[in-house]
């Protein structure tokens, strides 16, 4: 990540990824390829729900190269942790319908139910294409299955500021515990 120039507010994103940077230590990697740290998709068959409702079909070839391309906010292997901070476009009817077929039993560290909220309360908003729901719903599934707990944090959620430590550290807790209420 580039700091800004002096003078420059930084965005709430890259106040997440300093306090990342900080909570994390040495170990943890900013803006990761998460191709990088999990192995390839072996399986289409926990998207085809998800992909029939969208009027799409994918082969496993093409989910592969897909994923290929999916980056996260931050992704500590070692603690098994991986974060993604979702800008409001992210929250749109494609990924409603990715969100609303998730395969049962998922163990992630946020709650879906909110998601599901915010992608139907925003319709209005800038809002990303297919390839974005389809990829953020790889990010979960195939994070999940890796034993990765994945911990998505909405923009606009918190005021992220350099002292927000403690929050961070909570919401970690929060999902290792799945007690999603700070």
């Amino acid at each position: 990540m580039n700091s800004p120039e002096r003078g420059e507010m930084m965005t709430q994103s890259q106040i997440f990824q300093d306090l990342l940077r900080s909570y994390l230590g040495e170990d943890a990697i900013i803006s990761a390829r998460l191709r990088d740290f999990l192995p390839q998709i072996s399986t289409s068959e926990p998207y085809e729900n998800a992909l029939e409702v969208l009027g799409e079909k994918m082969s496993l070839e093409e989910l592969n190269e897909l994923f290929e391309s999916v980056m996260v906010t931050a992704i500590h292997p070692g603690e098994k942790l991986l974060f993604v901070y979702d800008e409001t476009e992210c929250f749109s009817e494609a990924r409603l319908k990715t969100l609303e077929n998730y395969p049962d039993g998922i163990q992630l560290g946020y709650p879906i139910k909110y998601w599901v909220r915010s992608c139907r309360l925003r319709t209005n908003a800038k809002q990303t294409g297919l390839a974005k729901a389809i990829s953020d719903m790889l990010t979960d599934v195939e994070g999940a299955k890796a034993g990765y707990r994945v911990i998505r944090v909405e923009a606009g959620e918190f005021e992220w500021t350099n002292d927000s430590i403690a929050l961070l550290d909570r919401l970690v807790s929060n999902a290792e515990n799945s007690n999603f209420l700070i």
